[in-house]
């Protein structure tokens, strides 16, 4: 990285008329001594890059973690996670077309990365063969999706072949084929994968469970599901615990019936994922609601109650114990999606931002005193920013507050300082509204002394205004303004 080829154009002579161009001449030359710094994410290039969303997470007992998101502009849709260092970048796990998809499941065991995918076969597919002598892609038909789980290296991030497997790196088991089921969970209980699969459309296929021998990929048995399917996770003692609606109910991987263990989500709670910790008979619920916390259950295998949070109430957006509203801070989420733990007694949280932009981390607690062990941020994506014109080192992104370092020469040259979007104060900012428009543009201006944020979507489609007051908001941005240029909600 430290070395790049360029071209320097040595111009001998040029002489233009409406008749002649005389041709240029053309060196190589390198370019050395020089250092790359980088703003807003942790990792500075496409190796190292920290995913902009991280909606499910999947934590070993040895602590190795793996996000997965839909969609992540870098390309990693799947990240792994050790000891606070990016391990592995699953290739081709979503994003960069060749008809892949992404979906919000992924688990690990020591050798492997599992993950939920589909593939099509409209989108740079071929009808070649690969070294199992099975296809590489589905053939191009509205119908036909490959829905699989694909296996990955865990520490080379290269797809896993295994006897039977489709795909152009033979690494694909296919669980469907028909376009429109969708893939719901992914589990791994007692060396067995475990994978929800919706029934299409119009249910015209049943919601079922299918089980896999994770060892030989070979299909064990499955059994039909009624009352919907969601995100699973498995304890040790042999049941999946699956989100149906709010409700989480247990069931029997086995046998598929259900035991009478489960858990109705309190109305103040908003959550589609869980981890269950069997070693200490727990269930943590990562909290997106007003609260921003970890919601923690404990006797899970008889009776489950609640028996505590981990967290500061109100996340980020709390004025409690010297911060202000949007500062950021260890245990001060910004919006838990995901929730691990392992043997070592550490505690895994990975956030994607309350408001409406990217803006993703996974932050690691010894969890018994709350210390911050180690924290990596994928903050920005398709966003500009814009210097504070009071302060020459305070930067803002459309959500955001960053204070750069000068003397941080190589490596990322700012820390994020505060988030100044709160959609529970002010939840008809543009920049909050769900499903509104991508906010991407910032502006920062001085009017009379006072410190003003002005954002745009990437269209142009509107302008939006914020001043503040620290003294009643802190950081968070009070909407001053609001232009529309036809609909805001058309991009």
């Amino acid at each position: 990285m430290n070395h790049k080829l360029f071209h320097l154009l040595s111009i001998a002579a040029i002489t233009a008329s409406a008749q002649t161009i005389t041709p240029v001449d053309q060196k190589e030359s390198l370019l050395t001594g020089y250092t790359t710094s980088w703003i807003a994410n942790d990792g500075g290039w496409e190796e190292a890059h920290i995913p902009h969303d991280m909606l499910n997470m999947y934590v070993s007992p040895d602590g190795t973690a793996a996000t997965v998101c839909g969609w992540d502009e870098g390309g990693s849709n799947v990240v792994v996670f050790r000891d606070g260092k990016l391990l592995s970048r699953p290739e081709g796990s979503g994003t960069g077309g060749w008809g892949r998809f992404s979906h919000l499941g992924v688990v690990l065991d020591n050798q492997y990365v599992y993950h939920l995918l589909s593939q099509h076969g409209c989108d740079g597919g071929n009808d070649n063969m690969n070294q199992h002598g099975l296809r590489q892609f589905p053939p191009c038909h509205d119908a036909i999706e490959w829905k699989t789980i694909r296996r990955y290296d865990i520490l080379t991030g290269k797809g896993a072949p295994f006897p039977g497997g489709y795909g152009y790196r033979g690494d694909m088991l296919i669980v469907a084929t028909d376009r429109f089921r969708t893939l719901k969970g992914l589990a791994l209980s007692n060396g067995r994968l475990v994978v929800a699969i919706g029934g299409g459309q119009d249910h015209q296929m049943p919601d079922s469970i299918k089980v896999y021998d994770k060892n030989s990929m070979a299909y064990l048995y499955g059994w039909p599901v009624t009352g919907g399917l969601g995100q699973i996770y498995a304890d040790e003692k042999g049941c999946i615990w699956m989100y149906q609606g709010r409700r989480i109910v247990r069931m029997d991987v086995q046998t598929g019936q259900l035991r009478p263990q489960h858990i109705d989500l309190p109305d103040d709670v908003e959550a589609t994922t869980c981890c269950i910790d069997s070693k200490h008979a727990r269930l943590l619920i990562p909290n997106h609601g007003k609260d921003l916390d970890i919601r923690i259950y404990t006797n899970i295998f008889s009776q489950p109650q609640p028996s505590g949070t981990f967290g500061t109430k109100g996340g980020v957006f709390a004025r409690l114990g010297g911060y202000m509203q949007g500062e950021t801070g260890p245990r001060r989420f910004s919006g838990p999606r995901a929730v691990g733990v392992d043997r070592k007694g550490n505690i895994y949280v990975a956030n994607q931002a309350v408001s409406g932009g990217r803006g993703a981390s996974i932050e690691a607690y010894r969890e018994g005193d709350g210390h911050l062990l180690w924290k990596q941020e994928g903050l920005i994506f398709t966003a500009t920013a814009d210097f504070s014109r009071a302060t020459s080192n305070i930067f803002y992104t459309p959500e955001k507050i960053h204070q750069t370092d000068p003397t941080r020469i190589g490596m990322r040259a700012d820390r994020l300082v505060a988030f100044t979007a709160d959609p529970f104060t002010f939840p008809q900012d543009y920049r909050v509204v769900p499903n509104g428009p991508f906010v991407t543009s910032t502006f920062a201006r001085q009017v009379e002394g006072h410190e003003l944020l002005f954002v745009s979507d990437m269209y142009g489609g509107f302008l939006a205004g914020y001043r503040f007051d620290l003294a009643r908001m802190g950081y968070v941005g009070i909407p001053c303004l609001m232009m529309n240029n036809g609909d805001p909600d058309k991009d």
